[in-house]
């Protein structure tokens, strides 16, 4: 018996979907860290990834027109770069204002990127089954959201801030760039 390469998309957008979201939503692990090394109050802090996590909806509201007009792999693949870049990048900042403009920008068009037309390419697969080729696409939104800050948070016992962001863009590089060749349209 041969598995409907549908299947295979949804399993991609559920890897791309954690890594997004997980990765993004892992800010708070990193929160102590970046108020500690910046002397910055939590308002401040707090408000990168309100701005971040704005941006990413409003690019996700143009970013499935983009997968519609360019290829798929391209457009998610571009999310994955950007989001990795963003966590290289915002892990080299030298003040708080760097960190927000680099971490805001680079993360927040690389989860837009990334979200919408994942879930797009998951519901062109299928017209049976379609609700259920969602839910575990999307599901990947919360293994990412309890993964991510679990990881980050871990990784912190024994390492900088700094040199765990870096080693989330590997990891988003990796595995993002894997995910982003399966999916397809």
């Amino acid at each position: 018996m041969r598995l409907f390469r549908g299947w295979g998309v949804v399993a991609a957008a559920h890897v791309l979907l954690a890594l997004v979201f997980g990765a993004a939503y892992s800010f708070g692990a990193f929160f102590a860290g970046i108020q500690a090394s910046f002397g910055a109050g939590r308002f401040p802090v707090a408000s990168l990834f309100s701005a971040t996590a704005l941006l990413y909806y409003i690019v996700g509201a143009f970013s499935g027109a983009l997968a519609d007009r360019f290829p798929l792999r391209a457009v998610v693949g571009t999310g994955i770069v950007l989001l990795a870049a963003g966590f290289a990048l915002a892990s080299l900042a030298p003040s708080l204002a760097v960190l927000f403009a680099l971490f805001g920008l680079f993360v927040g068009f690389g989860v837009g990127l990334v979200y919408v037309p994942a879930v797009a390419a998951v519901q062109r697969w299928f017209v049976r089954r379609r609700s259920r080729a969602s839910g575990l696409a999307l599901a990947g939104t919360g293994l990412g959201t309890f993964v991510g800050p679990v990881t980050a948070g871990a990784l912190q016992q024994h390492l900088s801030w700094q040199a765990t962001m870096q080693l989330f863009a590997l990891g988003i590089l990796l595995l993002g760039g894997v995910a982003a060749w399966a999916i397809r349209a």
